[in-house]
C-alpha cells in the first residue's frame, strides 16, 4: 500500500487533473481507475478537482472558449499550489482531431460529389436515350404518314375512270424488264411502276418516252429505288410508250440502241 507521502505525491502530480479533463493516455486512466478502487483519499481529490472545474466550465456554459482546458489546468494549479504538466498532446490531439475530421469531410464530399455526378451522368444518358427514342418514332410516324398519303394518293390515280394501263415488256432477247404506265388522258398525268428493270450504271438513267405520232417525246426520268409511283411528264396524245437508258438528267433524243421495254396504248 501507498504510505501518506504517496498519496501526497499523487495528489501532487497533476495526473488527477489531466484524468478529469479527460486527457490520460489509457496506460494513465487505467493507473488512475486503481487508485480510485485503493484510496478514499484520490476519489476525494477527483471530485474536488470536479468541483472546480465545474465551476469553472458554468462561467461559458454557452461558448466554451479554445483554450479552456489550459485555463482550468492554470486555476487548478494555481489553487493547488502544484505544478501541473502541459501536454504538448493537448493542442496537438485537438489538431489531429481536426485534421481528422477536415480531411473525413472532404473525403465524405468527393465520394458523394463522385456518386451525385455519376447519377446524373446516369440521367443525363436516359433523357438522351429517350429523345433518341423519341425522334425514332417521329421518324417512323412521319415515314408511315407519308407511305399512307402515298398509298391513298395512288389509290386516287388507279380509280380514275380516263386512266389507261399500258405495259411496257422488254425488247431485248435474254433481258427481263417490265415497267407499267398508268395515263390520265382526261388531265394528261403520266404515272409509271417500275416491275422490273436491270441496274443501271450511276452515271445512267432511265427515260420515259411517248411515241406521237411515230416521233418521240420527252416524258421525263426515273429513279430505280423508288417502289411508289413516279409522277412524270405530262402527256396529251400518245400512241406507245418507251424507254432508253441515258445518261444522267436525260437526253433531247432516244438512244434506240439502249432501249430496254415498248408497249402500245390500246384504244
Amino acid at each position: 500500500m501507498f504510505t501518506a507521502v504517496d498519496i501526497t505525491e499523487i495528489i501532487n502530480s497533476g495526473l488527477l487533473e489531466l484524468y478529469v479533463l479527460g486527457l490520460t493516455n489509457a496506460e494513465e486512466t487505467k493507473q488512475v481507475d486503481e487508485w480510485r478502487a485503493q484510496y478514499t483519499e484520490v476519489n476525494a481529490e477527483i471530485a474536488t478537482i470536479e468541483g472546480i472545474v465545474q465551476s469553472y466550465v458554468q462561467q461559458y456554459d454557452k461558448t466554451p472558449p479554445a483554450d479552456l482546458k489550459e485555463k482550468i489546468l492554470a486555476r487548478l494549479s494555481e489553487e493547488k499550489g502544484i505544478n501541473i504538466p502541459r501536454r504538448a498532446t493537448i493542442q496537438s490531439r485537438w489538431t489531429q482531431y481536426g485534421m481528422v475530421a477536415s480531411i473525413a469531410l472532404l473525403v465524405g464530399s468527393v465520394v458523394l460529389n463522385v456518386v451525385y455526378y455519376g447519377r446524373w451522368q446516369d440521367s443525363q444518358r436516359q433523357v438522351a436515350r429517350l429523345e433518341s427514342e423519341k425522334q425514332e418514332l417521329f421518324a417512323q410516324n412521319q415515314s408511315q404518314s407519308t407511305a399512307l398519303s402515298s398509298a391513298e394518293g395512288e389509290l386516287g390515280v388507279l380509280k380514275s375512270p380516263t386512266l389507261k394501263m399500258v405495259t411496257l415488256a422488254s425488247v431485248k432477247p435474254n433481258v427481263p424488264a417490265q415497267v407499267t404506265v398508268y395515263w390520265d388522258t382526261a388531265k394528261n398525268n403520266v404515272f409509271v411502276n417500275i416491275n422490273n428493270l436491270p441496274p443501271a450504271p450511276a452515271d445512267k438513267q432511265y427515260q420515259l418516252w411517248a411515241l406521237v405520232d411515230g416521233v418521240p417525246v420527252d416524258a421525263g426520268v426515273m429513279e430505280l429505288n423508288i417502289t411508289a409511283l413516279q409522277q412524270l411528264k405530262q402527256i396529251n396524245k400518245a400512241q406507245a410508250f418507251a424507254i432508253t437508258l441515258e445518261k444522267r438528267g436525260g437526253a433531247v433524243s432516244p438512244t434506240l440502241e439502249e432501249m430496254i421495254v415498248l408497249g402500245t396504248v390500246k384504244v
